[in-house]
């Protein structure tokens, strides 16, 4: 037997070996990143590329994991890794994949290739979640630890407290941080950690409560940190040196009292984040420099990007340090143009405008860099959700420091589900609940008539009626169902000012666009004489794109939509945009609507697939990094002009107006142009996103570009527009009330 088995050894041996050195070697060239490159596979000895017919993401997906990523973000033809060599050794890939190289994917034989140089395939892979984080460096003292709770022992005033004693927490132990060492740069760092952009100067005093007890009075274990030493710039104090952590004594120290600097927060015109629920947290976005740009906000490029410029940003908008740096577009990706690179803060810059940075980037916008700030902590403002059947849904219920009740169900929408979902940290919202779904409670209606504004940090921050006039006359209690990741549509600005134009059509001809309302009213009066009478159409392009991380969906189900016989198809979303001509001073003087007859995947961004084709009745949908185009030749893409004299005019184009699908950013769902109409042509300029929810935004004045907030008061009387009331141009407040902010710009 012994023979027989090491001869069986032998050859099960030999053929491991034998498979093992005919793995395919590969590699990645010319990436900027070490996760991306053309694709080189190794045979006979020499290095060859893989020509790009037929290439697709199965083929890449297979690629990177036998590069060791877990996956492929996109595949690249071309030369988008340079031209390459112009050697091939592999052509024709066709993976399922699910294989675990490439020689599995059906392909031509070795160097059987009829391709040219700069024909080569080429992969994006995913790399693990930790590799797109940047979390802070622990000190030696610090040993492994990188998140380190924090808290003060003090007075609460607005729901905050910003000063008091000093706790950590160390293995679910809290402790006091002791005094030896103790430097206004200490301050500094933990004022940071709490969530404050900055400390209050003045010198350390002993607590008063503890100032006639020594130290060894203290309760045992009291103190979890000692000596600590920043220089200032740091996230946390486990980047700072100290003793180690405790417990441990503070012989002759007491515990460190400070007081945190409060200040606005997310304040800053020129500074933003973007793309999460939470408001501390986000795609950085800066605004353009260049004012006349149509561009107005572009991003951050993550080249060289660490906790060091994380904190300028993020105590640039008033919060505290930054506890993370995410590359990759973690927050998915920007639209517009990336206006930082290579940034390099020294921590210390009062702005992040202030730091060094290219402003020519060579980054994609896969490329953009997000951060996540310290935020203070909000006390008293407790929520909580009853009766749904996952942790992610049910029936809204509040705390307002006396009890717990429900939210009125009347008045309630996305924007405040929006803010409830980011309140209790489940996310977006993807559905705002105004029945009685999650069933009934015999809680008390505590809030009613809630409005958000969607900037609010917890329901509680919302208007509302006031406790005494509290009512609920139908009963229903609001609810929500929340969600981790949403699509966001945004309008290409570009696209619609190439392409608008003038057309007179006979009104005989358009007896489908008749049937869907996509004309004047004047049309129904002509109708019966319809060969005699011509309309005026302004035409124009639309090209949306879905820049979220989830895919854009219809808000029905598919056996809800709509089969419009004339034009043969469905409508998935009776209206998916609307489109309006408005006059210098805010009045809207014709308008439109498109309905979603065909949503779908026109074009992608490079390698990524097209997942929705409503062709013959097919799902319908935009799938991330993809865009639905609306051409201008087809019926119903107009504004209707016939019965308006010819002038200038702002065109505005809104998707998702109502939002009845969850976005992530719904401030960026309106383009405007400026529009000329000469009659037979008509010309689009400066067209730009639009991000007032009025859809006026304003220069001069002193709103430094606010944005016009309607209706306002002025001298007693409401105004739902711009006026020339009290001055020779058109203006607007932007505030609601103008008699008492005095705050004011002109139309734009």
């Amino acid at each position: 037997m012994f023979p027989v088995r090491a001869v069986l050894f032998s050859i099960l041996s030999l053929f491991i070996c034998s498979s093992v050195a005919r793995r395919l070697q590969i590699r990645m060239v010319q990436g900027k990143h070490h996760y991306e490159g053309r694709i080189e596979v190794l045979h006979n000895d020499k290095w060859g590329e893989v020509c790009d017919h037929k290439w697709d993401l199965k083929g890449a997906k297979v690629a990177c994991r036998m590069l060791g990523f877990p996956d492929a973000l996109r595949y690249t033809s071309g030369d988008w890794f340079g031209r390459g060599s112009g050697y091939f050794w592999m052509d024709d890939v066709q993976c399922n994949g699910d294989e675990w190289t490439l020689e599995r994917c059906s392909r031509k034989d070795w160097g059987r290739c009829n391709c040219r140089r700069g024909q080569t395939a080429g992969v994006v892979c995913r790399m693990r979640d930790e590799e797109y984080v940047i979390k802070p460096s622990p000190s030696n003292a610090s040993k492994e630890i990188v998140d380190l709770p924090i808290r003060l022992l003090g007075p609460m005033l607005h729901d905050l407290i910003s000063e008091g004693l000093v706790q950590v927490q160390i293995d679910k132990q809290w402790g006091y941080v002791c005094s030896h060492g103790w430097t206004e740069m200490n301050s500094r760092v933990a004022c940071g950690m709490l969530g404050y952009k900055d400390y209050h100067r003045g010198p350390l005093v002993r607590p008063q409560k503890t100032s006639e007890k020594k130290e060894k009075d203290l309760p045992e274990g009291a103190f979890m940190v000692s000596n600590v030493s920043c220089a200032g710039h740091e996230s946390s104090f486990v980047e700072c040196r100290h003793k180690g952590w405790g417990p441990l004594k503070c012989e002759g120290g007491f515990p460190v009292r400070i007081k945190c600097s409060r200040s606005p927060m997310f304040v800053n015109p020129n500074l933003r984040l973007r793309g999460s629920f939470n408001l501390h947290e986000g795609r950085v976005e800066v605004r353009n420099p260049n004012p006349s740009s149509k561009q107005h906000w572009g991003t951050v490029c993550d080249d060289h990007f660490g906790l060091k410029d994380a904190n300028v940003v993020c105590r640039s908008i008033g919060l505290g340090t930054a506890s993370r740096v995410f590359t990759n577009a973690h927050f998915g990706q920007g639209v517009r143009g990336i206006y930082k690179d290579d940034v390099n803060c020294n921590g210390w810059e009062r702005d992040f405008g202030d730091c060094r940075a290219n402003l020519q980037s060579n980054c994609n916008h896969y490329e953009d860099v997000s951060v996540r700030c310290n935020v203070p902590k909000l006390y008293n403002n407790k929520i909580r959700i009853a009766g749904g059947m996952t942790p992610h849904e049910g029936r809204v219920e509040v705390f307002d420091g006396k009890r717990w009740g429900a939210v009125c169900a009347e008045h309630w929408g996305i924007e405040e589900a929006v803010v409830a979902c980011r309140h209790l940290g489940l996310g977006f919202a993807k559905n705002a609940i105004t029945s009685n779904y999650f069933g009934v409670t015999s809680l008390p209606v505590i809030f009613s008539n809630v409005d958000c504004k969607l900037d609010e940090i917890s329901l509680h921050h919302c208007e509302r009626a006031i406790p005494k006039i509290t009512r609920c006359r139908s009963g229903r209690k609001a609810g929500i169902i929340c969600t981790r990741a949403v699509p966001d549509l945004v309008v290409n600005v570009d696209e619609l000012e190439k392409n608008v134009r003038i057309d007179a059509i006979p009104l005989a001809y358009m007896q489908c666009s008749y049937e869907e309302n996509c004309l004047g009213e004047s049309a129904r009066e002509q109708w019966p004489n319809n060969r005699y009478y011509t309309r005026r159409l302004l035409r124009f392009t639309t090209r949306v794109e879905n820049r979220g991380l989830a895919p854009f969906k219809p808000d029905v189900p598919k056996s809800s939509w709509q089969w419009h016989q004339c034009h043969n198809h469905y409508h998935s979303m009776e209206v998916f945009s609307t489109y309006d001509l408005v006059d210098f001073s805010g009045i809207k003087a014709a308008a439109g609507h498109k309905a979603s007859f065909c949503l779908e995947d026109t074009v992608c961004d490079e390698g990524i697939p097209k997942t929705f084709n409503c062709t013959d009745g097919g799902d319908q949908g935009i799938s991330p990094n993809c865009y639905d185009v609306y051409k201008w030749n087809i019926d119903c893409q107009w504004i209707d002009v016939t019965d308006f004299p010819h002038g200038s005019f702002y065109l505005r184009v809104t998707v998702n107006p109502d939002r009845k699908v969850a976005e992530s950013d719904y401030l960026n769902n309106i383009a405007k142009c400026e529009l000329y109409d000469y009659g037979n042509f008509a010309v689009a300029a400066k067209c730009h996103l639009e991000e007032c929810q009025s859809g006026m935004d304003t220069h001069g004045g002193n709103a430094k570009g606010a944005c016009c907030v309607f209706p306002f008061k002025y001298r007693n009387k409401v105004y739902r527009s711009c006026t020339k009331s009290g001055y020779n141009r058109f203006w607007c407040s932007t505030t609601s009330d103008f008699d008492r902010s005095r705050r004011w710009g002109i139309c734009y």
